[in-house]
């Protein structure tokens, strides 16, 4: 099950000690084992280990067994986890107070709520807390120790609290009701409206609620839910007409500094989309003068799109210097994903392409394979390696790499899903063999505007023996559009 595989791999290091520590039944182990070594949940990956570890084996043998493991792994992390995390100290002192409570023995249960009080103070939780001094109330109520100055402090701190998150209660509400919206929007169609109209009534409510002198939860929460039913509800140029309004809201009001930095990178992916280039070098401009004064986690939270969306940018317009530093300074980055390291790489590359230094494209896959070995056999990165061996003259390596490549599509587990690379290997082969051949445009190959790599493009290029670069920069121009908004 995929609550199991994720419960496993979320628990921290020492969680996992104490699981190998205390773990109640040694038949669980290899079982364990086998989920926390899978890279990734698939729907076969239950099965497989439970079949290879059991000899006894059933539908409903294995169902109880994942539910086993799992109460297993729960018991494990409720008895024994770090008494040094506040919030399992509270769970810890409120069961304990819950079992007094019942026996009736107010007196000494008033002793553990008191220290989850105490250990409330650390965490930024109202809520619980106001849970917790409800439950301090009324057990102060009935125990004998009890004195009216605590008693009347108690019932100031809880009104004070209430009054707090009456207002936040009401936000999250409203978000919780266009979150449930969006999501009945996505399984039914809204035929006549009704839905879009009653989200948008809740995103105007939550405006209302954020500005223009709400709490800065209140504003994030209006912004990003504004941004959501826009994704969900409107087409990608109404929303990228009200990402532009919202972008100039969050900056007169005052929005949260992380939100205004994200509204940059959201409409800066916008206009890519929409082909309304203009835009982007303002906000470029106005950007460039904030990225000195950033946070370490604004930095790492805003700072990786930002400047693949740059490098994307600086790349169709004309500017391959600077969109080179650009992802070069993204992949110079720490704590890189392999997904987003391997798209930066490829970015590169592309880059490096269309300059035509082929030498350096090389030299990217390279370090590439280096860092991330599985992308060894990965069919994009031979695509890749075989468009730069030719653009390096290498007829006779090309072919090799090409005939490799043709092995590496039949052995693949989607050869079917690629049948369009087999089209476009077999056009490639009739080039490089110098063979007639009528060039026929692979419309599966057509990529978005942030695959850099344009194989259409360059296989054209190549025939009509042009520069691959102008044909990009067509491409781009061919898309700009005018908007109103």
């Amino acid at each position: 099950m995929q609550a199991l595989y994720g419960l496993i791999h979320g628990m921290a290091k020492e969680e996992k000690r104490l699981y190998n520590l205390h773990g109640r039944n040694s038949r669980f182990t290899q079982i364990y084992k086998g989920y926390l070594a899978a890279p990734e949940y698939n729907k076969s990956l239950d099965r497989d280990l439970y079949q290879k570890h059991f000899s006894t084996f059933s539908k409903a043998f294995y169902s109880m067994q994942k539910n086993a493991l799992l109460d297993d792994v729960l018991a494990v992390l409720l008895e024994y986890s770090n008494s040094s995390h506040e919030d399992f100290s509270i769970y810890r002192y409120r069961s304990k107070f819950e079992v007094l409570r019942y026996k009736g023995l107010h007196d000494q249960a008033l002793n553990y709520i008191q220290a989850a009080l105490e250990a409330s103070e650390k965490l930024e939780t109202p809520l619980e807390r106001l849970r917790l001094l409800e439950d301090y109330r009324d057990t102060l109520a009935q125990s004998s120790e009890a004195t009216w100055e605590v008693y009347e402090q108690t019932l100031g701190q809880i009104t004070e609290l209430q009054d707090k998150l009456a207002a936040q209660q009401q936000v999250q509400q409203l978000k919780q009701k266009l979150d449930i919206l969006i999501t009945t929007c996505q399984h039914q169609k809204d035929v006549d409206g009704k839905l879009q109209a009653v989200a948008l009534q809740t995103v105007e409510t939550l405006k209302g609620l954020a500005l223009p002198n709400g709490s800065p939860e209140a504003k994030s929460g209006a912004f990003w839910s504004e941004y959501h039913y826009s994704k969900a509800f409107e087409d990608k140029y109404a929303l990228h007409k009200r990402l532009v309004n919202m972008e100039k809201q969050a900056v007169k009001d005052q929005f949260p500094k992380d939100v205004r930095l994200q509204a940059v990178n959201l409409l800066m992916e916008s206009s890519l989309e929409c082909g309304d280039f203009l835009l982007i070098n303002g906000l470029i401009y106005k950007t460039q003068k904030e990225l000195d004064l950033l946070t370490p986690l604004q930095r790492r939270n805003f700072l990786p799109k930002y400047l693949e969306l740059c490098s994307i940018y600086h790349f169709y317009e004309n500017d391959l210097t600077l969109a080179q530093k650009e992802i070069n300074d993204l992949i110079k980055l720490e704590d890189q994903a392999d997904g987003d390291l391997l798209r930066y790489y490829f970015h590169k590359m592309a880059i490096l392409i269309a300059a035509n230094l082929p030498r350096g494209a090389s030299e990217a896959i390279a370090e590439l394979i280096e860092r991330i070995s599985k992308t060894d056999t990965d069919i994009t990165v031979k695509m890749a390696e075989l468009i730069v061996t030719i653009n390096q003259n290498n007829r006779e390596e090309a072919l090799v790499r090409l005939q490799k490549l043709r092995g590496l599509l039949r052995k693949s587990t989607d050869a079917r899903k690629l049948s369009h690379y087999r089209a476009f290997l077999d056009m490639l082969q009739k080039y490089l063999l110098k063979k007639p051949f009528s060039y026929q445009e692979i419309s599966a190959l057509e990529t978005d505007w942030n695959d850099l790599l344009k194989l259409n493009l360059w296989l054209k290029s190549k025939i009509d023996n042009s520069f691959y670069y102008n044909a990009i920069l067509s491409y781009w121009q061919g898309r700009k559009k005018i908007l109103n908004y």
